[in-house]
């Protein structure tokens, strides 16, 4: 008998404040949800940091028209060995990805975030080869890869650019050198930056160039880490004591290119997915490229000489 008067209390209770009790149950979840999205969020960006900052990347560059390594005296790598070269990188068990970069695909990438420097009218097809970039499982086998594949028929050069004897082959190359970092400082933890410079600098010898760019106002994008290094032209500058000669500031395209480009149906998963909270760290991050979609990428980029 108490139980159906309370029940019914209830019931009235309800029907006489139907508006008011929404809004409570509404604002209760929605508290909740932005509690659970934060706390979620902190702990997979600090796990993200933890994973990745101290992960090695090897690559392993193919012959190219430009090569002048003895194991490219047959000339540009073939289609054959190409195949079989990504075939036993991605079988050693030490690996655990491998992603390639077609010679065509670097130029275009290159011109399209550069376009608006007059650097990228200087910088031809031919002069940035094609790759394979593998990441490891261990970062301490990185010599089972340099082993396995430095004199290969068809690899050019294998290195770490982490260790010590990495640009050993600059010493061997002939002529005037353009050493070209492209996008490279935001993939390498920061605490390294100043001792591979200072590598780059040691290879450099009377009038040769180095192009350095980095992204200056760009969302996070894991390749495979991004340490989120976001420097402008005259922090550039004071990493090396070469002669500048250019320094500036490009724009790079937007999201919104990019977006037009996708069919609807990842069209829709992209402006879905922020929503879903359940997912990768790194994930989770690239969510931040939808800032981009009314804003452009920004580059920072120059050039100098010793």
């Amino acid at each position: 008998m108490r139980a159906g008067f309370l029940l019914s209390e209830v019931r009235i209770g309800l029907r006489r404040n139907l508006t008011m009790t929404f809004a409570v149950i509404v604002t209760t979840a929605i508290s909740l949800s932005l509690l659970g999205i934060g706390l979620l969020s902190n702990s997979q960006v600090n796990a993200m940091k933890d994973y990745w900052y101290d992960k090695i990347e090897v690559s392993v560059y193919l012959c190219g028209s430009l090569s002048e390594s003895p194991s490219c005296v047959g000339g540009v790598v073939s289609p054959e060995q190409r195949l079989g070269i990504k075939s036993d990188l991605e079988a050693l068990p030490v690996v655990q990805s491998v992603f390639y970069e077609s010679q065509s695909e670097a130029y275009t990438r290159f011109q399209e975030r550069f376009k608006d420097s007059a650097i990228a009218q200087n910088v031809t097809a031919d002069q940035l080869p094609e790759s394979f970039r593998v990441k490891l499982k261990d970062p301490t086998q990185y010599a089972v890869v340099v082993s396995a594949f430095s004199g290969r028929p068809g690899v050019d050069i294998v290195q770490d650019l982490s260790q010590p004897n990495s640009l050993s082959f600059c010493d061997k190359l002939k002529g005037s050198k353009l050493f070209i970092l492209a996008n490279v400082l935001e993939h390498i933890p920061k605490k390294t930056h100043a001792e591979f410079l200072k590598k780059i600098y040691s290879k450099m010898k009377s009038k040769d160039g180095l192009i350095i760019t980095v992204p200056y106002d760009y969302p996070y994008h894991a390749d495979p880490i991004d340490n989120m290094y976001r420097p402008s032209p005259n922090e550039l500058n004071q990493l090396l004591p070469l002669t500048w000669l250019e320094a500036e500031i490009v724009s790079a395209g937007s999201y919104k290119e990019e977006f037009k480009r996708m069919h609807v149906f990842k069209k829709i998963r992209k402006l879905l997915k922020p929503l879903w909270i359940l997912q990768k760290p790194t994930k989770w991050l690239e969510n931040h490229r939808l800032f981009y979609y009314f804003k452009q990428y920004q580059i920072t980029i120059v050039f100098g000489i010793k």
